[in-house]
């Protein structure tokens, strides 16, 4: 879905589907793609003429051109690529359903599950540096007592520890309404995303904070999950859209 200039927005994708000959012609480009460089199909969604339309596209169709975005600030096993599709041709099957049912289940059910994800994600990297900083203060001594005995470090290291437990119990219920079939999934899914992924760049700061210089070294497993905490605040809907759209979900519930 991602574009030079659509994120969050999915208003804004500007890649064209025109129908042609039966079939279809893509143009357009398509940017920070997961999986990119190594997939053998893609779910492409661009504007068609009445809306927006998810398309699967084979990565050797002509005119498909994919280049790997290396050095990213974080998830950089992520194997990222900028997809270009220039007057790519497709059959009429490579439309996923009507196209006004594709905008709306295709779209929604791929950024929800994109963001529970995303949500199970962070809950990992807050756990992560859970046991990284404590294991660190247990063993690092400062005027001859053990980081894990002062009140600072404590602090941080308990909420850790609850953050995670937050966390763990947002995402699970979220997927219990998934499994359920609910349509409260979605809000739901949004909470868990957003105080998951929160959590993950404050405690990933903190884990960093703890380590000290040795957090900023090279090959710091806490400097990897300071880097990837920032990019789960990214991607699959920023965090500003998503306390957004917590919001409006919130007055609507309460004023229906």
């Amino acid at each position: 879905m991602s574009e030079p200039g659509a994120g969050s927005d999915a208003a804004g994708i500007v890649t064209t589907a025109v129908q042609a000959g039966g079939g279809w012609v893509v143009n357009g480009v398509k940017t920070w793609t997961t999986g990119g460089q190594r997939a053998d199909v893609f779910l492409v969604f661009a504007r068609t003429a009445t809306s927006i339309g998810a398309f699967l596209v084979p990565r050797d169709t002509p005119g498909v051109e994919v280049r790997p975005i290396d050095d990213m600030l974080g998830t950089r096993a992520s194997m990222l690529a900028e997809i270009s599709f220039t007057d790519v041709v497709l059959g009429p099957d490579a439309l996923l359903g009507p196209s006004g049912f594709t905008a709306g289940m295709v779209l929604t059910g791929t950024l929800d599950l994109g963001r529970y994800s995303v949500a199970a994600g962070s809950l990992g990297i807050v756990q992560a540096c859970l046991e990284a900083s404590s294991a660190y203060a247990a063993k690092r001594e400062v005027g001859g007592r053990p980081l894990a005995e002062l009140p600072l470090i404590q602090a941080k290291l308990s909420d850790m520890v609850t953050d995670a437990r937050a966390a763990r119990l947002l995402i699970e219920q979220a997927g219990r309404l998934k499994d359920a079939g609910e349509s409260a999934t979605l809000m739901a899914t949004w909470v868990a995303k957003y105080f998951a992924s929160t959590a993950a760049a404050r405690h990933a700061s903190e884990a960093v904070q703890i380590h000290g210089a040795n957090g900023c070294a090279p090959g710091s497993a806490v400097a990897r999950f300071y880097r990837d905490a920032k990019v789960m605040e990214i991607i699959e809907g920023s965090n500003e859209v998503q306390r957004i759209t917590i919001a409006g979900q919130a007055e609507r519930e309460t004023t229906r």
